[in-house]
């Protein structure tokens, strides 16, 4: 007997030499914003999936079909179960993708997820390591500065690593207190938008701040003067969550994603409902946003409560 909706998935044939171009349009366009790892992954991902389809000769979008890969990936390949998510990660965005090309009428690959991996909630700041690592010195550096103001750009504005390296002098509008994104405004914060100032006040030392420049710039010899790199990011970031004086293992846990890890959790304690956090947040999935809401009791027993101000 057919499981509860499966008849909403009709089988749907797209003849290989066009999925193989869908495919090239997917990687090279809708995916130019991401980093270059991860449209690796992706590009790795699909070619593995484009493979499945030409050896099983019966691939048509349904359900079953999207299990039957998936039991492929795991137990014909012996791939990792995180592997597995991943691949099954891609294939998600790329039949949403298929989707708004008309070429699927829904997602099928929605409905399975690699559900072998144990679900672990994601790491957050409590409200002392939060408000240490967002403070300054007395006299700050041009680095400190522009480290802070990354921080707030992550914790309350979202900005993916990618996006504060892409992100330039012109893309930031003062007056409307936002910064464009691939053409997309994103609301900053009171306290985003003072660190931000501040930053490339001392920078610049003028309020006319020059047009075509990177954003966030990096101060190291080799690269002075072009953008921060994604791992010039990571490495700063890392350095500043270093200096907090946290137990070995607690370290371990932090990175730059634990402050929009901590982002989201300030979003769940202020009130907000998932489609309003996958708003915020800019997520494609449910399931990401309903974490923060499952994280809501804990954030607040570690005193985030006092932090709510820093997303207003």
């Amino acid at each position: 007997m057919p499981r509860p909706n499966e008849d909403l998935f009709q089988p749907v044939t797209i003849p290989n030499a066009a999925m193989d171009e869908h495919i090239k349009v997917f990687i090279t366009y809708q995916m130019k914003h991401y980093a270059k790892e991860t449209v690796k992954t992706y590009s790795k991902a699909l070619q593995s999936f484009l493979s499945f389809i030409l050896i099983d000769r019966n691939f048509k979008f349904r359900l079953t079909d999207i299990e039957r890969y998936a039991a492929f990936l795991g137990q014909k390949k012996q791939l990792r179960p995180a592997t597995v998510s991943t691949y099954l990660t891609a294939l998600r965005r790329f039949c949403q993708y298929l989707v708004e090309c008309k070429e699927l009428p829904r997602n099928p690959a929605k409905r399975i997820h690699g559900g072998t991996i144990p679900k672990k909630l994601p790491t957050f700041f409590t409200h002392i390591e939060l408000q240490s690592v967002l403070t300054s010195s007395e006299y700050p550096t041009l680095n400190d500065l522009r480290d802070i103001a990354m921080m707030h750009a992550i914790l309350s504005c979202f900005l993916t690593e990618q996006e504060l390296h892409k992100a330039q002098v012109k893309d930031v509008s003062v007056e409307e207190r936002c910064i464009f994104i691939n053409d997309e405004k994103v609301p900053m914060t009171k306290n985003a938008m003072s660190a931000l100032q501040a930053y490339l006040q001392l920078r610049f030392g003028t309020q006319h701040f020059p047009y075509d420049m990177p954003l966030f710039e990096s101060q190291s010899n080799r690269s002075k003067g072009l953008s921060i790199s994604i791992r010039g990011i990571r490495d700063t970031l890392h350095q500043r969550l270093m200096k907090l004086g946290v137990p070995d293992e607690r370290k371990s846990c932090l990175s730059a994603y634990t402050f929009r890890h901590t982002g989201g959790c300030l979003l769940a304690i202020a009130g907000y409902s998932d489609e309003h956090i996958m708003q915020k947040m800019r997520l494609k999935w449910k399931t990401s946003a309903l974490q923060y809401l499952q994280l809501q009791q804990n954030a607040i027993s570690e005193g985030l409560e006092e932090c709510i101000y820093l997303i207003d």
